[in-house]
């Protein structure tokens, strides 16, 4: 059922039928339906606007009013403890009137302790813990002497989020016209759907991008393609000319990728395709060689097309599973392990992302903070980019691109890379003048995205009195 215009509802399940013998015939119904405000992304930049706007004051009026200040404790593992759980992860969430401030917050702000049944503080936890943060992860027996309370010091809520972006402060770092890449396998110049600097070992300094390769079943190619579907990895030297290329038969149109630096080799992470199943597999880049699918070790299986990433930081596996708009992260060795359960996730939907009028184009896992953007080639949409805490489930920004300098002589400005350093915000673009032009140009930008720096507290030893 589709509305026009949108509506968005919210409902209650009122009743459930299970069958263990027929799971086809499960039904849930729903009904108490009520309408809801459309949540748009103009809405939420607008929202977010007004948020930076007036953080000041609802710092001041968390001050003069502790009761407009709500600390909440995730528990993502839940109360109860199995056998073989050693920790369990603790997550603090911060609203003021409201409004979800947690990105806002300084490490200090998160003043973490333990109480006993008689209301005294374990002081050795507290100095313990004083600059951990919004995330605990805390043994059985740390728990062991009482009850575990979150007090928001609001004199380390910042007037400034964690991550900004400013556009004027960006660069080109090359451009390349499809026409000119000369690829050993003739894609048919498609595209770049996503770019990756590496960053050492033999081809530091160098960048791989992928593409699409086989796009249909019934499509024509130059090499020889045994499954449904097949990607192309390119290999393009520090100002965007081709190197050398590698076929994955076997694998999807769809952005994103990793790249894992091992013995000097980038590996990459991607997912693949079976004809049948999706999986997530790492794979060698090799250079003027077809890799099959049916040659490669499988991870993460999925009936559902997903797509991934790698997070350098913390050793994830960044997952999209698309059409459900969830983003979540796996550790690897939990994945090379078998494992399939997401450590954290989100669904981009609940930061005004809408999965009906907007084009998802690809993400990137850069520690606790997931980025995407979104955009389709046909200009129909905003030109956006997300940063959300996949930890506390926080929206960090949103941004809707300007591109003042690509847009005076291009109509045609489609998203596609999006990929985070640390310091530098890798942007890619697929460029083309009007909507009947032929020629692509494929943009890569970088934007330096400023950090807040966080105070950390000292405490001396006779401070016993929890600031």
């Amino acid at each position: 059922m589709e509305d026009d215009p949108q509506q968005a509802l919210s409902a209650r399940v009122i009743q459930q039928v299970e069958s263990e013998a027929t799971p086809t015939s499960n039904q849930v119904t729903l009904g108490e339906f009520t309408t809801l405000p459309l949540v748009t992304p103009t809405l939420i930049s607008s929202l977010e606007t007004k948020l930076n706007d007036n953080i000041s004051t609802l710092i001041a009026d968390a001050i003069s009013n502790n009761s407009t200040l709500v600390a909440t404790i995730l528990q993502p593992d839940g109360n109860d403890w199995t056998s073989g759980e050693t920790t369990k992860r603790f997550i603090g969430h911060v609203e003021i009137n409201g409004t979800d401030v947690t990105s806002y917050c300084e490490s200090p702000a998160f003043v973490w302790n333990i109480y006993d049944s008689s209301g005294s503080a374990d002081t050795d936890f507290y100095v313990n813990h004083r600059n951990d943060g919004y995330l605990l992860s805390l043994s059985r027996d740390e728990l062991a002497s009482g009850s575990l309370t979150l007090e928001i010091d609001t004199a380390y809520i910042s007037e400034t989020n964690l991550y900004t972006i400013n556009e004027d402060k960006g660069s080109t770092i090359w451009t390349t016209t499809l026409a000119t890449v000369g690829d050993t396998y003739a894609s048919g110049k498609k595209a770049f759907q996503y770019v990756q600097p590496i960053t050492s070992g033999t081809y530091a300094g160098d960048y791989l991008v992928s593409t699409a390769y086989k796009d249909s079943t019934n499509e024509t190619t130059t090499a020889t393609i045994s499954h449904d579907y097949a990607v192309e990895f390119l290999l393009l030297d520090s100002t965007g000319q081709y190197l050398s290329s590698m076929l994955l038969d076997g694998s999807r149109h769809g952005a994103c990728f990793g790249v894992q630096v091992i013995d000097k080799v980038p590996y990459i992470w991607t997912a693949v395709y079976d004809d049948s199943k999706y999986y997530v597999t790492r794979v060698a880049y090799q250079a003027n060689t077809t890799v099959k699918v049916d040659n490669v070790t499988k991870y993460f299986e999925s009936s559902r097309q997903i797509v991934c990433n790698y997070d350098v930081v913390n050793d994830n596996i960044g997952i999209r599973i698309i059409y459900l708009g969830q983003l979540g992260v796996i550790d690897r060795a939990s994945l090379l392990a078998g494992g399939t359960t997401l450590d954290y996730s989100i669904l981009v939907t609940d930061f005004g992302y809408s999965l009906t009028s907007q084009t998802f184009q690809s993400f990137t896992i850069y520690g606790d903070y997931m980025f995407w953007n979104s955009g389709n080639v046909d200009m129909s949409d905003e030109r956006m980019i997300y940063c959300v805490n996949l930890k506390t489930n926080s929206l960090v920004f949103s941004y809707e691109w300007q591109l003042t300098d690509i847009a005076t002589n291009n109509e045609i400005y489609e998203p596609e890379t999006v990929y985070f350093d640390g310091t530098n915000l890798y942007a890619g673009f697929n460029v083309r003048t009007s909507s009947t032009a032929t020629e692509k140009v494929q943009y890569l930008n970088e934007y330096p995205l400023s950090v807040r720096s966080d105070t950390t507290v000292t405490i001396s030893d006779s401070d016993d009195d929890n600031d």
